[in-house]
Order: C-alpha cells, then structure tokens, then sequence
C-alpha cells in the first residue's frame, strides 16, 4: 500500500550524503532514540556513503522515546567543528 515515510526519509537523506560527498564534503551520522544507535564521524569519501547506508540497515526498531538532549550532547562530545546539521 504505498512506502513507508521512514523509507521516503532515508532515501531523502541517502540522496543528500551522495551530493555532499561528491562535491568533496565530509558527511556523518547519528541516529538516535533514547541512545544513539548509530554514529560516524564526518568523512570524505565514496566508502562514507557505503557506512552510512549499511548502519541504517543495522538499526533496530526503536522502541524508545526520542531524547534530542541525549543527541545533542552525544554529537556535541564528538563534534568539535562547525558543521551543518539536517535533521
């Protein structure tokens, strides 16, 4: 019966890595509920997107509330530089 909006997102954000990583940007991730679940740090590269789209496929099914403070000082404990965020 249709796609799922978290398939849509993904595919949105697998989208946005690969234009990033082919004009030379570093891209990471960090997804999250009450823990984060996955995180990479910023890099170059075709292998980044490659890490990227095989730690969205190790997810689990979250089963927790979303914690924005909890994501926000786990990246701002590894995030140093100044960066863009999409969310």
């Amino acid at each position: 019966a249709g796609v799922a909006k978290l398939d849509l997102a993904l595919t949105a954000l697998l989208d946005l890595a690969a234009v990033a990583l082919a004009r030379g940007e570093r891209v990471g991730l960090l997804a999250f509920d009450l823990q984060a679940r996955a995180y990479l740090p910023p890099r170059a590269g075709a292998g980044q997107l490659h890490a990227i789209r095989d730690a969205l496929g190790r997810l689990p099914q979250p089963v927790e509330a979303t914690s924005w403070l909890r994501a926000t000082a786990h990246l701002e404990a590894r995030q140093r530089k100044r960066a863009l965020l999409v969310v």
